[in-house]
């Protein structure tokens, strides 16, 4: 029996019969050349998830003009001499088995240019804490840029795209002249919502013009700006019916904007709800005749089937998934679930985009290397001991394993995991148990030998004599050299806090100005505790992405947490603490418990102790050198590919 009848029934949109009800929503990642020409890496990009079953394919914002530019290596179709590399684009979707979609923007307030241009003169600060003043558009610009979004569009169809969609969403151009609170003109493209949505409407009218009434145009849809003075759901449900009039061959409902998306628990961040804007969709769904896509945190399968079962929407638009494992669409019409790579919503994706990098995946390594890191079988099998099971150990193992390598595992606790056991127990950070799920699975299917509550030797080693060895065994804890240490009796262990093996005090201090320090400062700090973080940074949790850090310093600010910055610990003596800040001033805190999480060492003894009698060796992880989950992956995979 099909699990997931209504997500693989096919549905026509704009003329053309969608194979299924999966899509792909646009989604920056920044592989375009820095001239805004596409690059043989954006076509294997966008192949990639075309071959691996999504239905639809929507490429990603592409500027109609520089006017608009958001990222430094955004795509452009702004004139002609784009049209060959997206040409190109266009043709390798399409023969890869998917309709191929372009969108075209205009970031309008919210571009990365010197004089950002919107429908009126509000200044906005981004989530990396710049505050950009636009300067509000004089007619002549209104009518230049409805010619750059025809033109642009024109182009689109000359290049090979089956349709276009248009960027009406996320506080970009379009949206600001529909909301009210970014639109405070009192001339025809102000004031009441007829006259906001008029700017909008006229480009969908004049690039109907130019490319035929029978060229689809889908929309991306904004159906609340989710602010009390903002867009609302009552106006977008009129709007809609406008679109609807023009022809708009189908509207993805979206929700939000660069505000609104930082409030509570966010839009797009690891602790933010499910299906957060699926509502939207449903609404919107009720006053139109055209297919509805959901989108928002769509995380799995039976969540889009459920969706699509409902009523809800007629199909969904995933980003992140679909980053995260292209064959998402195939697995799912296979019914192989556990082999899907989840995407944990880390933003480490968006992070680059917004640090004007390219798009990587933390859990997916193959991300943006689609033709030169593809795992190929080896015609040398060798035997390969993996020393820790960790995230970079079971990669490394999977990976070497798919390879042909016969490999063995071995993990001195009781369950593979390591550091992410414990990654996923501090508020908001549940979605990374799936991609524990998922490797503690394919270890599973590969047929390694996995040999727990074993810690490996020399002597081990020695007598077994494997051609390859990999060294996973994670990091070691930080000698802690302050006076008064050996005194104090109410020092508690990060691990058994999260696993509430042991219980904190009423009043807790936390040495640490790392993520980890923050994220069990929340943790504790939720259940009731008062916490005090006590950090020689200046700001803490630096390498944390901008989204996920910006929301975790919100809770921590929510539940009262005491931050002490550039300070650091001079003496402890049962249970007081002598602080000094970096201007010498000294003070005195009293707690009932105390955790040190000031970071870790590589921890390599078994290296130093085995590197003479094992000629191929491999340290990976945190023992390689203490980082990230997206270190530890990659290292791992690219280690995996190695021998």
């Amino acid at each position: 029996m099909n699990k997931f009848k209504h997500l693989f029934q096919p549905l026509e949109v704009g003329g053309y019969l969608l194979k299924n009800r999966i899509t792909m929503a646009p989604m920056l990642v920044g592989y375009g050349h820095i001239d805004g020409t596409v690059t043989c890496q954006s076509v294997d990009y966008y192949a990639r998830r075309a071959r691996g079953g999504a239905s639809m394919v929507v490429v990603e914002a592409t500027l109609v003009n520089l006017k608009g530019r958001t990222n430094l290596s955004q795509l452009r179709i702004d004139n002609n001499s784009f049209l060959p590399g997206l040409s190109k684009l266009a043709k390798a979707i399409k023969d890869n088995g998917s309709i191929a979609v372009l969108q075209i923007q205009h970031s309008g307030r919210v571009a990365n240019v010197d004089d950002p241009i919107s429908a009126s003169e509000l200044s906005i600060e981004t989530a990396s804490g710049m505050n950009i003043k636009p300067r509000a558009m004089k007619k002549l610009e209104i009518n230049n840029t409805i010619s750059s979004f025809t033109q642009a569009a024109l182009r689109a169809k000359t290049a090979g795209f089956d349709m276009i969609e248009l960027h009406g969403a996320f506080g970009h151009l379009l949206a600001q002249f529909l909301s009210p609170r970014t639109n405070r003109r009192d001339d025809e493209y102000g004031g009441s919502l007829e006259n906001r949505m008029r700017f909008p409407l006229e480009v969908v009218e004049n690039i109907k013009i130019v490319v035929g009434k029978d060229y689809p145009i889908g929309y991306q849809f904004l159906a609340d700006e989710l602010l009390p003075d903002g867009f609302k759901l009552e106006e977008a449900r009129v709007f809609a019916g406008h679109l609807v009039k023009l022809g708009i061959a189908y509207l993805t409902v979206t929700a939000g904007n660069g505000e609104s998306c930082m409030m509570g628990d966010g839009l797009f961040a690891m602790r933010s709800p499910e299906e957060n804007v699926v509502y939207l969709a449903e609404e919107i769904k009720k006053v139109v005749n055209i297919p509805v896509l959901a989108c928002g945190k769509i995380p799995h399968a039976r969540s889009a089937e459920r969706i699509i079962a409902e009523g809800k929407a007629d199909a969904v638009a995933l980003g992140r998934p679909l980053l995260a494992d292209p064959n998402f669409p195939e697995k799912t019409r296979k019914g192989n679930i556990d082999d899907i790579i989840h995407c944990t919503y880390c933003c480490g994706c968006i992070d680059q985009i917004e640090r004007n990098f390219n798009a990587v995946c933390d859990i997916n390594p193959e991300v943006g290397k689609e033709t030169y890191l593809p795992i190929r079988k080896t015609d040398n099998p060798r035997d390969v001991w993996v020393v820790g099971g960790g995230p970079a150990g079971m990669i490394a193992a999977i990976t070497a394993s798919k390879r042909g390598h016969k490999v063995t595992l071995f993990e001195k606790e009781q369950s593979l995991g390591g550091q992410l056991k414990y990654a996923i127990l501090p508020p908001g950070k549940k979605p990374l148990e799936s991609f524990l799920i998922y490797l503690r699975k394919q270890v599973e299917k590969a047929g390694i030998i996995v040999k727990v509550g074993k810690t490996i030797k020399k002597n081990d080693i020695k007598k077994a004599n494997p051609d390859v060895l990999i060294l996973a065994t994670g990091p070691r804890i930080k000698e802690i050299k302050i006076p008064g240490i050996e005194q104090v009796k109410e020092l508690l262990y990060m691990p058994e806090v999260l696993l509430e093996k042991v219980k904190a005090g009423k009043h807790t201090l936390i040495v640490g100005g790392n993520a980890i320090a923050c994220e069990v400062g929340e943790f504790l700090s939720s259940k009731g505790k008062k916490v005090i973080i006590v950090g020689e940074e200046e700001d803490l949790a630096v390498e944390m992405d901008l989204l996920n850090r910006a929301m975790l310093m919100q809770k921590l600010n929510e539940y009262g947490v005491n931050i002490v910055r550039k300070s650091k610990i001079q003496s402890l003596k049962d249970k007081s603490a002598i602080i000094e800040d970096s201007n010498g001033n000294i003070t005195q805190v009293e707690f009932d418990s105390i955790i040190f999480i000031t970071g870790y060492a590589s921890d390599n003894n078994l290296y130093m102790e085995i590197k003479e009698y094992v000629k191929d060796i491999y340290i990976i992880g945190d023992a390689f050198k203490p980082g990230g989950i997206r270190q530890a992956v990659h290292r791992g995979y690219q280690t995996g590919l190695n021998i």
